[in-house]
């Protein structure tokens, strides 16, 4: 049995690590009972360390040291941490731990001196200790609190928001400038004395004396506020211009000003932007979905996943859709990442919808991303052991199994390289960190309550965590999923070379145009080739197991048509020709 450790403050430094190959510097396994998340990681300034903070309910296991809560009345216990590890040799320290405080910690940020910045939302009449003679009080309140570098509590304040309750109540985005102040955005869905409902940004000093706020209000339909733990503290840049994506089908307003978008089902998004006086100096509404989105700290850039199925409005100069070539009823369609400036001008744009050079299956449905000041960007995805990458990597299992992989672009978006680790029957990708061209990411792999956890594995390390009924009876005797983290480092030259680009290049039809007959070759056996016309109709499929088919359109009218090229290692590759 795992020893069991119950204090309400922990302060404990943990030396189990591992150093391991397979083009993973080192590993080291959170598990956790009752799905545990790191919110927060980062490298300091000079890639020493990395700072993390997260929460779990009912138990979280670093590297053999269990940190249990027991059941809170009829919820399970929950577990808030905050760490750091030591890069050169993985080695995990967590600095501060508390056991079934009443306030959850939503956003987890850290400033360039190595201070950690919690945002969450308290539950409690009863003042909430943070240790060191640090408390807030206020029921159903916004808090903000500081830790230094050592996780020793500096400040906390409190922050109501509109009427009462804590249904939708919650802290949405949290960042700490390079001078030093604190910036966080977060909403009250309960409705006020004027039926609306709130969504504020603040902004604080270091002390965390409010230097300015700006109400912002919506009426009818509630906001959806993009963010996820990658991107919680990526809305303000050096300069400490905000950047404020919301949603919304009927309109937004902001410190009294009214910015109406296009009413439709689909919502559109409007940009806010302000200044650090907290001028606001550009908004505007626009249809399409931001799904979630970074600022380039340095230039002020914007890097956004976008959906846009709207065909009655070009947002951005120049903004590719690869569909339109071969589907016109659909020119509008775009479904992948973009970069604007801070004033929101176009720069670049790579769809990962259509493109064909997309072996990984990236979409921007649960998308996580990293965009990076070299201007490279990193996805972090679960990996279907069914795909192959040209002869490169080859990931088939009997199980079928999953794998988390870390894909990385080049500066112009091309996807060119990736590693993977952590096979499991399911993953999930949670964050990312990077400092230059080394990268840390956690990932989950789960079981269901009644199965044993899976056995995952990063180069020669194996990591297992609550595999023993005993522990989960122990410590979680409520029907929740076990779920691992791993916490793995890598760097760049550790990547394989993703050669699809090559297989694409590579694949040859000819003549093209032809009057009837086009012969299609390629470096690995053709399994299927599907044909469709312009209307998105497929017409015609042919099967194959050969690198060398001929495709016979003789009974079909001249015209464009799109050929779905499918190889025996999984690769599809998109081909347009033209019949004569």
């Amino acid at each position: 049995m795992k020893k069991s450790i119950t204090l309400f403050l922990l302060v404990i430094v943990l030396h189990t690590y591992a150093q391991i190959g397979g083009g993973w510097d080192w590993a080291f396994n959170s598990g956790s009972l009752g799905g545990a998340n790191i919110k927060h990681m980062k490298y300091t300034a000079d890639g020493s360390k990395i700072l993390f903070g997260g929460e779990v309910l009912g138990a979280a296991y670093f590297n053999g040291i269990t940190y249990a809560a027991p059941r809170f009345g009829n919820y399970p216990g929950n577990i808030k941490f905050l760490g750091k590890i030591n890069t050169a040799t993985g080695v995990p320290t967590i600095l501060k731990s508390y056991i079934n405080i009443l306030m959850t910690f939503q956003c987890i940020t850290t400033d360039d001196a190595g201070n950690f910045y919690i945002g969450g939302v308290s539950s409690s009449e009863d003042p909430i200790d943070f240790g060191n003679g640090v408390t807030a009080t206020g029921l159903n309140k916004v808090v903000v609190v500081k830790f230094d570098a050592t996780a020793s509590a500096v400040w906390a304040k409190t922050f109501p928001f509109g009427a009462p309750g804590a249904i939708g109540l919650e802290l949405s985005k949290l960042a700490v400038s390079k001078a030093g102040n604190i910036f966080f955005w977060a909403s009250n869905k309960n409705s006020d004395t004027n039926g609306k409902q709130n969504y504020p940004l603040y902004k604080l000093d270091n002390n965390g004396n409010v230097l300015w706020y700006k109400d912002a209000l919506n009426t009818a339909y509630s906001v959806d506020i993009t963010y996820g733990e990658q991107s919680t503290d990526k809305f303000i840049d050096d300069a400490e211009n905000v950047q404020l994506f919301v949603q919304t089908t009927d309109g937004f307003t902001f410190d009294g000003v009214d910015h109406p978008g296009a009413k439709s089902p689909l919502g559109p998004s409007t940009l806010i932007t302000i200044n650090a006086a907290g001028t606001i100096t550009k908004a505007k509404s626009f249809e399409g979905t931001v799904i979630d989105y970074q600022v380039n700290r340095t230039t002020g850039n914007i890097v956004f996943a976008w959906s846009q199925i709207t065909p009655q409005i070009e947002i951005f100069p120049n903004l590719p859709h690869p569909k339109a070539t071969l589907i016109p009823m659909y020119p509008k369609v775009f479904g992948g990442m973009i970069e604007t400036d801070k004033d929101f001008n176009f720069i670049r744009a790579k769809d990962i919808s259509s493109t064909v050079d997309n072996p990984f299956a990236i979409s921007t449905n649960n998308l996580v991303f990293l965009a990076l000041p070299n201007g490279k960007l990193l996805y972090l995805l679960a990996f279907d052991g069914t795909k192959s990458i040209g002869t490169d990597y080859n990931y088939s299992d009997a199980n079928n199994k999953k794998a988390n992989a870390i894909v990385e672009t080049n500066t112009n978006w091309e996807l060119t390289r990736f590693i993977t680790g952590g096979k499991s029957t399911s993953v999930t990708p949670i964050i990312m960190a990077a400092n230059g061209e080394t990268y840390a990411m956690v990932s989950s792999f789960y079981a269901a309550t009644e199965e044993a956890l899976p056995i995952t594995s990063y180069g020669s390390v194996t990591l297992t965590g609550f595999n023993a009924a005993a522990d989960f009876n122990t410590y979680a005797n409520y029907s929740v999923y076990k779920g691992d983290k791993a916490i793995v480092q890598t760097k760049s030259t550790n990547f394989n070379t993703a050669n699809h680009d090559v297989l694409v290049k590579s694949l040859q039809v000819f003549p093209n145009p032809s009057t009837n007959v086009f012969h299609v070759e390629a470096l690995h056996n053709i399994n299927t080739i599907t044909v469709f016309n312009v209307a998105g109709q497929q017409i015609q499929i042919i099967n194959s197991l050969s690198p060398q088919v001929q495709l016979d359109l003789s009974n079909n009218n001249s015209g464009i048509y799109c050929l779905k090229i499918k190889l025996e290692n999984g690769l599809t590759i998109t081909k347009t020709v033209m019949k004569k």
